[in-house]
């Protein structure tokens, strides 16, 4: 689901498990948190993955460090 806590509706913590390999530009085998981090960082990366680069996307503050390190 997209919230990590139904019953508060709390979305922090939100554990989401990335796929692709390095094929997608993505490093298996981790384990990464991004403690305070909003969630459309990550959407970020995967629309550039996609070739859709953008700048801002919600509160996204900038792309995710070290997820797409490979």
């Amino acid at each position: 689901t997209g919230i990590s806590d139904s019953n508060t509706h709390f979305h922090d913590d939100l554990p989401i498990a990335p796929v692709g390999g390095t094929a997608a530009g993505l490093r298996g085998g981790r384990h990464i948190r991004y403690p305070g981090t909003p969630l459309a960082n990550l959407w970020r990366i995967v629309l550039s993955k996609m070739g859709i680069p953008v700048d801002q996307i919600g509160d996204s503050t900038g792309p995710l460090g070290h997820l797409t390190d490979v």
